[in-house]
């Protein structure tokens, strides 16, 4: 996550409520979280959405939507 690593700017924003316990087993009530902190990059110029947590694959299709 060091934003210096790259030739591009990077933004970076937490989903709300993602810690390892609900995460892990794909707590649907997250769901939201994850659409919102999306949204969030978007609204702050991101073009593309990466996670750091291969976890976060359970919401990616609510978030694509």
């Amino acid at each position: 996550m060091n934003p210096t690593t790259f030739d591009f700017p990077v933004i970076s924003q937490a989903v709300a409520g993602a810690w390892p316990d609900q995460m892990v087993p794909g707590d649907p009530a997250l769901e939201p979280a994850c659409i919102a902190a999306a949204r969030r990059l978007i609204e702050r110029g991101a073009i593309a959405i990466s996670s750091n947590w291969g976890f976060f694959i359970r919401h990616q299709a609510a978030v694509v939507a």
